[in-house]
């Protein structure tokens, strides 16, 4: 049984945020299962941890808390010293844009997500789950989202709701049953390199498992079967996709003995699902529609400068065709 207390009785327990998770070396020797007795505290979700996600416009995610002590001592202190996600691990707090499951969350900066996507997907009941990937501002957001290495994603950086016993860095982390519903008891996020991207499901965090916390390093691509054009996509689109594609994402599997099996028969793995084609949500000044191009999407309700229209694939106003050079003095498009 889960519960969540005050950060006031947190504090009154004498449960301190460095010493949140266990130690990592005792992980190793251990075999990642500390044992049925290990957690100091267990059940505790803290309020100031909570994720959910309802639409682009509702929504938190866990990161990097500005007022943690260690971040303070280690980054923030110093002048534009920002931690890495994988540095800032076990030292979350939730931000939220729209609606707040307490006061003890963390309001967005107001330029700190440039893009919201959500998927829904009930198709198979206790395995449903919600997602969200986006864009997001990494220095209004204080973070270095800087790659250790050409080509590294996020060094690792994962938060998730693996508990205390089996060695999660944010075992007092959670989703809000409220905001989200009881059964959905897990999430799973990824960021860095300017992107996010988070899962809140039903069933637990193994392979097989919508939540499945152990791909920390291969990517929201990857993790979350996110088509690489679709990470970096303008806008704020909702998706629901139930019944349409399986609820956990196959995984590629090697077969043993290719010559054992015909071409059909070998294991095939997921298409990711493009964004674009069911958009059921727009943010407020936006309507659904068809752009000039004959893309679908989402279109703002504004007035585009003359000669142009709104480009759903751009997520701006465009010039049109006949009138294809942009004239900033007049600010207008002209043939």
């Amino acid at each position: 049984m889960q519960s969540l207390l005050s950060l006031a009785t947190v504090a009154a327990i004498g449960l301190s945020l460095v010493q949140a998770f266990p130690v990592i070396s005792e992980c190793v020797a251990a075999n990642w299962d500390l044992g049925p007795n290990s957690d100091p505290h267990p059940g505790l979700i803290l309020p100031n941890q909570l994720v959910y996600i309802q639409d682009p416009e509702n929504f938190c995610i866990n990161l990097p808390d500005w007022n943690d002590p260690y971040l303070h001592a280690y980054y923030y202190s110093h002048a534009d010293v920002f931690p890495t996600v994988v540095a800032a691990e076990g030292y979350v707090a939730s931000f939220c844009v729209g609606k707040k499951p307490n006061d003890q969350v963390m309001t967005m900066p107001s330029n700190g997500i440039l893009s919201a996507h959500v998927l829904r997907n009930f198709t198979v009941p206790g395995k449903r789950y919600m997602q969200i990937w986006g864009k997001m501002n990494c220095s209004e957001l204080k973070i270095n989202c800087t790659p250790s290495a050409p080509d590294v994603y996020d060094d690792g950086g994962q938060y998730d709701s693996v508990r205390f016993r089996n060695c999660g860095k944010e075992p007092y982390s959670g989703v809000d049953p409220v905001l989200q519903g009881s059964t959905f008891i897990n999430y799973v996020e990824q960021a860095g390199d300017g992107i996010y991207c988070m899962r809140v499901c039903e069933g637990g965090t193994e392979d097989g498992d919508p939540c499945n916390a152990k791909l920390d390093t291969a990517g929201c691509s990857v993790t979350m079967n996110i088509r690489p054009e679709d990470l970096y996509a303008d806008g704020f689109t909702f998706i629901d996709v139930t019944g349409a594609q399986p609820a956990v994402p196959s995984t590629p599997q090697s077969n043993p003995n290719p010559e054992a099996l015909p071409p059909s028969a070998e294991p095939q793995q997921q298409q990711p699902v493009p964004i674009s084609p069911q958009v059921q949500f727009c943010m407020s000044e936006f309507q659904q529609g068809t752009d000039y191009w004959g893309k679908r999407g989402c279109i703002w309700t504004g007035a585009c400068p003359l000669g142009g229209s709104w480009s759903v694939n751009d997520g701006k106003c465009d010039c049109l065709p006949d009138t294809p050079i942009w004239d900033e003095p007049n600010y207008r498009c002209v043939a």
